[in-house]
């Protein structure tokens, strides 16, 4: 047996990539380095621990954010219910016309008026002869002084052509006022009629001044300016309608008339004036017929007029007010559906008073200060509500809401308090 060499016994020499030849035209790559003894891959208990870290960091700024915002938000909802009564009233109250009260108890008072028209077609039964007035309506200006000048039934304008018309009741022209150092004449609109029958009174727009002013102060300063045409002027034939049926057509018409007046008066009252519906006087005029288009037809026209009178609200209530209580608190009268007024007195143009009687309930409701609630509560503890509302007697219930819910105090910017107040005189 022969002797085994080394190289006999050395296992053959394993191949890998590292050990391939490399050509001679080729640099050798750098070699990858074993990895140092002291270097360790970070362990995910680890990893996790540094996200939980980060996590909990970003909610406590989103958490520091919203609670930062919710504060700037902060804010304060109060919902009250003022205090309310109602009362039995019973008393005569007097009336001054505005522009001639005389008596520091008297309640001002106004007339307003409106008129309406309406037509209904009818059929012809032959003609008539007719002799008509033109109308139309006027202002008449007040230039000369701060009083007012009543103006009697019958008073003469006239035209520069010497035409004259007239009224047909008597006016009460109010007196100048000054505003802003400018003087303001006072005014009032009046409809009259031609002094004369015929085509020749309709005329348009046109100056006027009063004959019976002429050689007196007041005639420079006394003047009317129309509205609008002078018409109705006529003399001649037109168609007549049978009297029975032209009755049944007027009565139809006034009905209609005079609920629409009703209805629409209520639009002529300002906010600061309280109308007496008792006092409205409604009456009607008979319009000129005019022809139709269709034959034989005849168009029948009739006007409703109505007028009442109207009392200065603020003053009103504080009278009546006065007779119910005895302090001075802050009321309001909330409701007049229950009350009557009683007056004889019809709204006539030259009426300057008047007596007039009151009775039934009227509902009073105590008035809330509002701003001033808001200052009293801006800064303060919610334990402080209580004491804070009992200085407003007015106050019958109150509820309070604080945002964001945490916060024991109201905002220390009163503007960031909101007051409702539950009533029909919110004023919040």
């Amino acid at each position: 047996m022969s002797k085994k060499i080394v190289q006999d016994i050395i296992p053959p020499e394993e191949r890998t990539i590292r050990r391939i030849p490399l050509p001679k035209n080729r640099e050798p790559i750098a070699s990858i380095e074993e990895p140092t003894k002291n270097w360790r891959r970070p362990s995910f208990s680890n990893t996790l621990k540094k996200f939980r870290g980060l996590r909990w960091l970003i909610v406590i700024l989103i958490a520091g954010l919203i609670f930062g915002l919710l504060f700037l938000r902060s804010k304060a909802e109060i919902v009250i219910t003022p205090k309310e009564e109602t009362h039995n009233i019973e008393g005569n109250f007097v009336a001054e016309r505005i522009g001639h009260i005389k008596e520091a108890e008297s309640i001002p008072f106004e007339i307003v008026k409106l008129s309406e028209d309406l037509t209904k077609e009818a059929t012809s039964i032959g003609e008539e002869a007719v002799e008509r007035k033109a109308s139309g309506e006027i202002i008449v200006y007040n230039k000369h002084s701060g009083s007012p000048q009543t103006l009697v039934a019958n008073t003469r304008f006239e035209t520069p052509e010497g035409l004259i018309f007239r009224t047909k009741e008597a006016i009460s022209v109010p007196g100048m006022t000054t505003k802003n150092g400018e003087k303001i004449p006072g005014q009032i609109k009046v409809r009259v009629y031609a002094d004369k029958a015929g085509e020749g009174y309709n005329i348009g727009l046109k100056d006027f001044t009063i004959p019976g002013f002429k050689n007196l102060p007041q005639y420079n300063n006394f003047f009317a300016r129309s509205v609008g045409e002078m018409k109705g002027g006529f003399i001649g034939k037109v168609k007549k309608v049978d009297e029975k049926d032209l009755s049944v057509i007027q009565e139809e018409l006034h009905t209609k008339l005079e609920q629409t007046l009703r209805e629409n008066i209520l639009t002529q009252v300002p906010e600061d004036f309280v109308l007496i519906p008792q006092s409205l006087n409604i009456s009607f005029e008979s319009l000129p017929n005019q022809e139709s288009e269709e034959g034989g037809k005849v168009i029948v026209r009739e006007r409703g007029l109505i007028n009442g009178f109207i009392l200065k609200k603020d003053v009103l209530e504080k009278t009546i007010i006065s007779r119910i209580l005895n302090d001075q608190e802050k009321v309001a009268v909330a409701g007049w559906k229950n009350a009557r007024f009683l007056s004889d007195e019809s709204a006539a143009e030259d009426l300057l008073v008047f007596d007039f009687d009151l009775e039934g309930e009227i509902k009073l409701i105590w008035t809330i200060d509002t701003e001033a609630l808001k200052n009293d509560l801006a800064g303060q503890s919610k334990k402080s509500l209580e004491t804070i509302f009992s200085k407003y007697s007015g106050i019958e219930t109150a509820e309070a809401k604080i945002k964001p819910f945490w916060k024991s105090s109201f905002p220390q910017n009163a503007q960031k308090i909101k007051v409702e107040v539950i009533s029909p005189l919110s004023n919040n």
